[in-house]
């Protein structure tokens, strides 16, 4: 019996011996009518290492004591856990952090743009020294998508309720909001952790009603873009950082669509941000005064 379809349509592979099922592909058993000596076979007898794995998985005799896989499961599962463990260990951990988050925030029912920003302030929250210590770490996740859904409003969540979904204790849970809330307010270069999980929920709403705008397949393009810029007009003005509101969410889109060689009217942003063409583009003109000098 097949077992990815409960159906089955098997059919003896004459070279190997091998019962296959013609539906999925998997091995169900391993006969003894092969033209030539299969590769199941070793000196101690039939070897059924190979039931129950596709059949284009090919396995040596024992004695190699390696798979060589092709287009199988087996092989592709392979592929993603060497690619894996060869990431530097930041980006392995972050990979790791980034799918509990997306996980525990599809229980929660956050929208993207929540978990969106629950990543952003993940990533900047591992820059914090108290943060990285064995528990206090593991609940990090959890600090984040809460700081995110809080912010968002809409999306709030009690803190018992983000500890369940992630299983994390409450206590841990607190010591690490601790250290986000003490480095929200002493980092001098954000100037506010907030306002830019804000900045990440204000350019999602603001992409998602531009969509003849921004074409969609460059969004996450233009969204980097956006982030980095936030960035740099915080740097330059920190004050502004309290202050992020669609407007300069407007600019940056503008800027970021400018650089990126996309046309965006002035008016329809504008329109989008509920503001005044004259208020916009002194926003544009501030973003613009954060940008580096060309070389």
């Amino acid at each position: 019996m097949c077992s990815d379809d409960g159906a089955c349509d098997p059919l003896i592979v004459a070279r190997t011996g091998e019962l296959v099922c013609q539906l999925c592909g998997l091995v169900l058993s391993i006969g003894d009518m092969a033209d030539t000596e299969p590769l199941q076979y070793t000196s101690e007898g039939k070897d059924d290492s190979r039931v129950g794995m596709p059949i284009d998985m090919l396995l040596p005799n024992l004695s190699m004591g390696t798979s060589i896989g092709g287009r199988g499961k087996q092989a592709s599962r392979q592929r993603m856990l060497n690619a894996h463990f060869n990431m530097p260990y930041r980006e392995r951990a972050l990979l790791k952090a980034f799918r509990i988050i997306a996980a525990a925030s599809s229980a929660l029912g956050l929208q993207e743009a929540v978990v969106a920003a629950a990543k952003q302030t993940f990533a900047r929250l591992r820059e914090a020294s108290g943060t990285r210590r064995g528990a206090i770490y593991k609940a990090m996740p959890a600090v984040s998508t809460y700081f995110a859904a809080k912010l968002a409003r809409s999306s709030y969540r009690p803190r018992e309720m983000v500890c369940d979904a992630f299983g994390v204790d409450a206590a841990e849970f607190s010591k690490c909001y601790k250290h986000a809330l003490d480095f929200s307010r002493s980092s001098p270069y954000y100037a506010g952790m907030i306002a830019a999980v804000d900045a990440t929920s204000l350019t999602m709403l603001m992409l998602n009603t531009m969509p003849d705008i921004v074409p969609r397949q460059r969004q996450a393009e233009v969204r980097r873009t956006i982030y980095k810029l936030h960035d740099l007009v915080v740097a330059k003005s920190p004050e502004i950082a309290c202050q992020s509101d669609l407007t300069l969410i407007a600019a940056e889109v503008l800027v970021a669509c400018e650089l990126l060689g996309l046309s965006c009217p002035r008016a329809d942003a504008a329109e989008c941000a509920g503001v005044s063409h004259a208020t916009l583009a002194r926003y544009v003109k501030r973003v613009h005064q954060s940008l580096p000098p060309l070389d």
